[in-house]
């Protein structure tokens, strides 16, 4: 199971993106695929504002119509952690991505991101 992250995500969606192939064929590997509630919101609000309706409605039908692909809420705990992680960073990653970080790493799941600093992120925690 991956868990994936807004920017592959959106990039799948917006043919502009460099790493647009790199994110279709993510999508399209056959694994299951977990996303956040989190990083669905942001997904469809930024597709929403730079592509429009008519393309955030593709991404939603698409992903709730792909086969092993979950969306899971945070838990309690888990949320907790995450408000005490996002507390003790002075960076400029975003509160998603903190809960990102620390869910997979909770979890012992992959991360897979386009984020150059969520990844370094990540990778230090």
């Amino acid at each position: 199971m991956l868990v994936i992250d807004s920017s592959v995500i959106i990039a799948a969606f917006r043919r502009q993106e460099e790493r647009h192939n790199d994110a279709l064929e993510i999508l399209n590997f056959g694994q299951e695929i977990l996303v956040l509630d989190y990083v669905l919101a942001e997904v469809l609000t930024v597709l929403k504002m730079k592509e429009g309706y008519k393309i955030s409605n593709k991404c939603l039908d698409f992903l709730e119509n792909c086969e092993g692909f979950l969306i899971r809420r945070l838990a309690n705990a888990e949320f907790k952690s995450s408000v005490e992680f996002f507390k003790l960073n002075n960076n400029k990653l975003s509160f998603v991505d903190l809960c990102l970080v620390t869910f997979t790493k909770a979890q012992g799941l992959p991360l897979v991101t386009f984020d150059k600093d969520l990844a370094d992120c990540f990778n230090a925690y």
